[in-house]
């Protein structure tokens, strides 16, 4: 029996590691371009299960298909905030609610900063074209 399987994760499980730990993920380009990210936070309390704000995005390189976000909470790195990847249609931004794994801020006290990183991929998302971050507190 393969060991994977005995310590309780497939193998379909162990890739999906893999690949959210970035061990399978995309390579990067020769000269990956930067990007800069904004974003504005909606309005009060726990945006647990709120959608993702509207992220805009400039200076998306030339090639881009696709693009990927996440957010993190850099006082809780641990807490899974998630993202997604939308299709990149050339207007440089990810529009509020695009992204179906995204889980919003909710500090259980005080305020925590938050990161949405984002990654420009080609279309076939195995190379990454750009990167950008923007990150700000919340409330």
């Amino acid at each position: 029996m393969n060991k994977s399987l005995r310590c309780g994760i497939s193998m379909a499980g162990l890739a999906l590691i893999l690949v959210l730990s970035g061990c399978l993920g995309p390579k990067r380009a020769a000269n990956v371009q930067p990007m800069t990210v904004s974003f504005k936070w909606q309005a009060g309390g726990c945006q647990l299960s709120s959608p993702n704000p509207r992220i805009e995005v400039a200076n998306v390189p030339e090639g881009t298909a696709y693009l990927k976000v996440t957010m993190a909470d850099l006082d809780a790195p641990n807490f899974n905030h998630g993202g997604g990847i939308v299709e990149y249609k050339g207007n440089g931004t990810v529009e509020a609610g695009a992204l179906a794994g995204y889980k919003g801020p909710c500090p259980p006290a005080g305020s925590h900063t938050y990161i949405f990183r984002v990654s420009a991929l080609n279309g076939d998302q195995s190379l990454i074209l750009g990167e950008g971050a923007a990150e700000k507190s919340y409330p």
